[in-house]
């Protein structure tokens, strides 16, 4: 399955939104990101006069990790640094999965995940 069939990610654009960070922890990875929202979504507003999309803070979170490989200590990536001095680590390409095996990829590397689940949280306005 891919990440575009799935009805959280609904006027969602994951290759367009920008990977900030991620943390591993025992049982669980999550992704910071910029999440490019689409019109359609309930979150959407109109871009800030800087921005080119309407852009919304969340995070992607891999629950229930029993398997992770792949994925680089965020320390040996070198992110990139925008005209506004800001940095991220560049666009998710793909994710997509089959029962509990995801597989990740993007400017960070190409990351394999056995999990519970994966779900997308927008923080709150």
């Amino acid at each position: 399955m891919n990440w575009s069939e799935m009805p959280e990610f609904f006027e969602v654009d994951l290759t367009e939104s920008f990977v900030l960070g991620w943390n591993i922890s025992r049982d669980s990875v999550v992704f910071q990101l910029e999440v490019l929202l689409c019109q359609g979504h309930a979150m959407y507003h109109e871009p800030k006069p800087n921005e080119w999309a309407c852009f919304h803070p969340g995070t992607l979170v891999f629950r229930e990790v029993q398997m992770l490989a792949g994925l680089p200590d965020q320390s040996k990536v070198r992110p990139f640094i925008d005209a506004a001095g800001e940095y991220d680590y560049g666009h998710i390409d793909t994710l997509s999965w089959v029962g509990n095996a995801f597989g990740l990829s993007g400017d960070f590397g190409d990351v394999w995940i056995t999990a519970k689940d994966v779900c997308l949280v927008l923080n709150p306005t």
